[in-house]
């Protein structure tokens, strides 16, 4: 007894298996590289940090922010 062909009433689904199966490789490629980014920003702020700290031990001896901030805005000459 010869089987049945299915392609009429499977091809619909097959595609829309393939088409989903596409959509969710694809959502996993951006969740990766979002992944990645999150990785990347935080050695950044990491890095960032390390340098503030540092800069801030550095001018801590000799006034602190305030000469920091004197550095940054010099105040303007007495008229």
């Amino acid at each position: 007894m010869p089987r049945p062909s299915c392609r009429c009433c499977c091809s619909d689904d097959t595609e829309a298996f393939l088409e989903g199966t596409t959509a969710m490789a694809g959502l996993v490629a951006i969740l990766r590289q979002l992944g990645d980014l999150a990785e990347l920003a935080a050695e950044v702020l990491d890095g960032l940090q390390d340098q503030a700290m540092a800069n801030l031990h550095q001018h801590q001896d000799g006034g602190g922010l305030k000469t920091m901030s004197s550095d940054i805005h010099p105040k303007p000459p007495p008229d």
